[in-house]
């Protein structure tokens, strides 16, 4: 069974290629464009990783809703990647401990293996994206 990742984004664009790199590592995604959204999927269902804007908006922004998703869960310790427009250091003082980080909006494919690899899951790192 893959490995569940949720993408909390609310460009388009980068949600899409987020989910195809993703879905390129055998992972399956679940997609949320508000934090509302973001934490009630990652409260129903059991996620391997979760990739985070940092700024996601809805009623509280991303940095805000894995915080409370850390707090209220029995698993607290769910990788998180962040992706941002925001420094690592400044993304890792807002949201805590992160697996890995991206910078917005330079996403490379080599980056999310190497923050997937980060996080814990496996990966086949000869894969390409088409």
């Amino acid at each position: 069974m893959p490995s569940t990742c949720i993408i909390g984004e609310s460009d388009p664009f980068v949600a899409q290629l987020l989910q195809r790199y993703a879905e390129k590592n055998g992972l399956k995604v679940k997609r949320a464009i508000f934090s509302q959204d973001f934490l009630d999927l990652a409260k129903t269902s059991t996620p391997e990783v979760v990739i985070l804007d940092v700024e996601l908006p809805g009623t509280i922004q991303g940095w805000e809703a894995i915080r409370v998703l850390r707090a209220e869960t029995t698993s607290p310790f769910i990788p998180v990647i962040s992706c941002s427009w925001l420094s690592k250091e400044k993304a890792s003082e807002l949201m805590g401990p992160l697996a890995g980080h991206m910078q917005k909006p330079d996403l490379h494919y080599e980056d999310f293996l190497i923050a997937l690899q980060n996080a814990g899951i496996e990966t086949d790192g000869q894969k390409q994206v088409e």
